[in-house]
C-alpha cells in the first residue's frame, strides 16, 4: 500500500510541475498581442 501512494504521489507531483511549467511557457514565452481589429467590408 505504501508503494502504491508513493507512486501516485510521485505522478500527481509530475503532473503539478508540468503544469506550472506550461503555465510559465505561455506567460513568458508566447508573444503578447493586441487583440484583432474590428474590421468592416462594405458590400460593392
Amino acid at each position: 500500500m505504501k508503494k502504491l501512494l508513493k507512486i501516485l504521489g510521485g505522478l500527481l507531483g509530475v503532473i503539478v510541475i508540468g503544469i506550472c511549467g506550461l503555465l510559465i511557457y505561455v506567460s513568458t514565452a508566447l508573444p503578447n498581442v493586441d487583440p484583432a481589429p474590428d474590421l468592416k467590408i462594405e458590400l460593392t
